[in-house]
Order: structure tokens, then sequence, then C-alpha cells
């Protein structure tokens, strides 16, 4: 399995492979160690530290503009389970299915009663399970495993819905009918999740790369971008309670 390095952890890194460079120059200088050797190692010193100082310059850029930290897959720190438990007060969701939402049922629904608990919320933003996309969803996946795309959002909906009746939780759910090319969560108005969806890859979704973001209310920050493009789609989608048969 690839490793998985942060922002913070290239810092470190970099900075322990300084320390490492400066440890073996002033050994050097004590044994009496061949000037050659000596200027070899301040100039990887003086390379090292450049190059440091140019990592955290992009570092620094990249968190203005809200970029938190990126990942090549989901990990443990970024799934599904990791965003419910992390949820305090608001949870928002833009996908397909919410399939995996739904595998965490349990925790789910303690989530569920810690936002009602802090007058908070959670809307789910999923595909239509009566449209065009769907149906050419189901095309092109149902090479990689046995699925039912339209069952599943039906299904999930209702699931969600019927619980959130039960105990008078603030829970919405809207369908979508276009392709959706993020998968997108967003959790308490402070972080946001963005994948990549493909309606070509036979890969699931569970390889997608994602973007951490951060609400650092920074003018430039593709936190807002990414807000603003679920805002969006929710506006203009349809209410859930409108197509099921609920």
């Amino acid at each position: 399995m690839m490793k998985f390095y942060t922002l913070d952890n290239l810092i470190n890194l970099v900075l322990g492979i300084i320390a490492s460079i400066l440890a073996s120059f002033l050994i050097s200088l004590y044994q009496g160690v061949p000037i050659v050797l000596i200027i070899l190692l301040c100039f990887t010193l003086l390379l090292t530290v450049s190059n440091y100082i140019t990592l955290r310059t992009k570092i620094v850029t990249l968190r203005s503009i809200g970029i938190r930290d990126w990942e090549s897959r989901p990990t443990k720190m970024t799934n599904t389970k990791s965003c419910i438990l992390k949820s305090q007060t608001k949870l928002r969701f833009f996908g397909i299915t919410g399939n995996k939402w739904l595998k965490e049922k349990d925790e789910l629904k303690k989530m569920f009663a810690r936002h009602f608990s802090n007058g908070g919320c959670a809307e789910f933003l999923l595909l239509n399970p009566n449209s065009e996309a769907c149906a050419s969803l189901q095309k092109v996946k149902s090479g990689i495993e046995i699925l039912n795309f339209k069952a599943d959002i039906i299904s999930n909906a209702k699931d969600i819905l019927e619980y959130a009746e039960k105990y008078d939780y603030n829970v919405k759910i809207k369908f979508y009918s276009n392709k959706a090319r993020f998968r997108v969560t967003i959790i308490d108005d402070d972080e946001i999740i963005v994948g990549l969806y493909s309606y070509t890859s036979l890969k699931g979704n569970e390889e997608t790369p994602q973007l951490i973001l951060k609400n650092q209310h920074e003018n430039w920050s593709f936190y807002y971008g990414f807000n603003a493009y679920f805002q969006n789609a929710w506006d203009n989608a349809d209410d859930a309670s409108d197509i099921l048969d609920y």
C-alpha cells in the first residue's frame, strides 16, 4: 500500500534531511575530513535548504487557497465513517447512491442525533433514480459488480427519510438529474472533501483522488468554489419526497 504523506509530514521530512546533512557536516569538520567532501556537504546542505524554502512557499500558497491536503485515494482519515464521526452540527453530501453512508448506519444515526441536539442538520444530494444519467451510469458500471443504482438510491433515500421522520431529525434529501463530476462532502461548514467521479472507468470510486479543503476565509479559496458548486446543485434539485413513492 502506498504511504500517504500529509503536507506537514513533507515539511518534517525535509527538515529531517537538513538536520542529517548538517550533523554530517559538523562531524566532518571535527574529524578533519578532506576539504572536497566538506564543500560537497555544504553544497548539499544549501541545495536542501533551498528546496525546503521552495516547498514551504508552495505549501503556504496551497493553504492560502484552501487546499489543506490531497490524497491519491481515500484514507482512514477521510473515508465515510471518519466524516460521520467528525461532523457535530451539519453534514452536506453530493454523491450518487449514498451506499457508503448506509453501510455505517449505526454511526449515521448517532450523527443525526448529534446534529439534532446541536440544532444542526444533514443534507443528501443523490442522483435521480428516474433520470437518464442514472440509466447511463448503470450501463457503464455494470461490468464492475452486480449493482442496481436505481434500486439502491430509492432504498437508501427511503431508509434515511423514514428514520429522520421517526425522531423528527432535520434531514433532507434531494435528487439531481445530470452527471455529477465531483463527490462533495461538507463537514460543519468548515471542511470539504472533494473526490472525482468517472462515468467511463471500470474501477470503483474507492480509487478516486481527493482534495481536502479548509474554510480559511481567504478571498480565492477553492473551499468557496466547491461550496457554491454544492449549493447551486442543491437549489436546482428536486425534493426526494416528490419523486419517491413515500
